[in-house]
């Protein structure tokens, strides 16, 4: 491990110096993590971690063997056309080789298919819910016979680093010191800026075992990986299958040396607060299923002063999120503004996403992309003073609107009942709605969301009325 490296990982569970990554342990509360062929892994959970993610692999091979026995009952309908039976038969062989592959990556990685009873509940789906994404960043290129049968290729890496590129010069970003890329998925905008910008260190942290363990298996690895691409959909002419092989494009040795995959959670990522003077969000606001405020809280706590926020992606928001969280941009930009983060290079830009060569359908996404830069004397985070007067709730202050500013003193504690005077000698001056939510938790009924109740608490007492 790189002393770049180690002088800024924490423990995620008790946030101390204490981890020592090459024994895969926190010596300060005893939590033990593991590492998939030189990935570590280090979650909140430790070890409890790989035990899902196996859960996952078997159940992911049960399926797999569910689907063929599927199609095994449909080849042996009768009534099937000789053409439909060899059509049918194809697709399972190509099924099954996918599957197949994706297992051998997993198992390279050190994961062994094995269920556990606490994760019961848990569905495979998400091993290979970003298939496409690994084809785009590592395999699509332009296929040389065309001769009409392919869609003419366009090059969404290049597009996606051409346009996060002048964005950084915009904002006179030429170089940098440390990197985080939160939500590397299969790596290869984190490649891409990593060699443009050089820095000392570049981390790519995702939760994805197979896109974290494949973007390592090809960038620090420098191995090779073959996967199939398939139409989903009959094409008049087209044929119906590529087989494409995975590769990361050559470099200079040093620049693998500085360049780090790590598995973890972006809500408790392992690294000391202030540790990066860049942090890039590619394709992250529309696959967290949650508030773009934490999001923000996460961002600052890793930046260091005056550091830099590179965003690129959509604002996909998923079904399940309040409509009052599904911001607009203008509604993002007052966030940041709010956080005092002020936005250097900003734009909007309209192209394919996982738009395979071979397939004539695909997506067509609006990107937002902006590079924001931070305060550079963090007193916004330090101490807000007293509170005032009166608090409004039709134009809210910072420390309402962000949950993780710290609140200001109240001065008139006396007001608040004798029952929660300890709620209200927590508001010092220091402690955030965060803070607050984290300390009142254990002590709170189960099945009480501890945020929600301390939310409710100043709408009672300290919110005009």
């Amino acid at each position: 491990m790189s002393a770049a490296l180690s002088e800024i990982l924490i423990c995620p569970r008790c946030h101390s110096g204490g981890l020592d990554l090459s024994k895969r342990l926190c010596f300060s509360c005893f939590a033990e993590f593991f590492d998939l062929q030189g990935v570590p892994c280090v979650f909140p959970a430790g070890k409890t971690q790989r035990n899902f993610w196996e859960d996952l692999f078997a159940k992911f091979l049960e399926q797999t063997e569910l689907t063929r026995e599927q199609h095994r009952a449909e080849i042996s309908r009768p009534e099937l056309l000789a053409e439909t039976r060899e059509r049918l038969e194809e697709m399972l062989a190509l099924r099954m080789g996918t599957a197949e592959r994706i297992a051998g990556l997993l198992r390279e990685a050190g994961l062994r298919p094995q269920k556990h009873v606490q994760f019961a509940a848990f569905t495979p789906e998400s091993f290979v819910q970003y298939y496409e994404l690994m084809l785009r960043d590592w395999a699509w290129h332009p296929l040389t016979n065309q001769n009409g049968q392919y869609r003419i290729y366009e090059d969404e890496n290049r597009q996606s680093f051409d346009v996060v590129q002048d964005l950084l010069q915009n904002a006179g970003i030429t170089q940098t010191h440390r990197m985080l890329v939160i939500g590397s998925g299969a790596g290869r905008l984190s490649w891409d800026l990593h060699c443009s910008l050089k820095p000392e260190i570049t981390v790519a942290l995702d939760q994805h075992p197979l896109l974290i363990f494949l973007s390592h298996f090809l960038i620090k690895m420098q191995r090779t990986f073959s996967l199939l691409d398939t139409r989903k959909f009959p094409q008049y002419s087209l044929p119906k299958v590529h087989e494409w092989v995975l590769q990361c494009p050559d470099a200079d040795e040093t620049l693998r040396e500085s360049w780090v995959a790590i598995a973890g959670d972006a809500w408790a990522a392992p690294f000391k607060p202030g540790s990066f003077d860049l942090v890039v969000t590619p394709w992250f606001f529309d696959i967290t299923g949650r508030d773009a405020k934490n999001l923000l809280a996460v961002v600052e706590r890793m930046l260091s002063p005056s550091g830099c926020w590179l965003n690129h992606g959509p604002l996909l928001y998923s079904d399940g999120l309040p409509e009052s969280q599904k911001y607009t941009f203008h509604e993002l930009r007052e966030l940041l503004r709010v956080g005092h983060f002020q936005i250097q290079s900003e734009d909007f830009s309209v192209g394919p996403y996982t738009y395979s060569p071979l397939s004539q359908r695909g997506r067509i996404e609006e990107v937002w992309s902006f590079v924001a830069r931070s305060a550079d004397d963090r007193a916004h985070l330090k101490n807000a003073g007293e509170c005032p007067t009166t608090v409004s709730r039709t134009d809210p202050p910072a420390w309402l609107i962000l949950p993780h500013l710290p609140i200001p003193k109240l001065t008139k504690p006396d007001l608040i009942p004798a029952e929660l005077q300890a709620i209200a000698r927590l508001i010092d001056g220091t402690h955030s709605i965060n803070d607050l939510a984290e300390i009142l938790a254990p002590n709170l009924p189960q099945g009480h969301d501890a945020k929600e109740f301390v939310y409710g608490f100043f709408d009672e007492y300290v919110l005009d009325k």
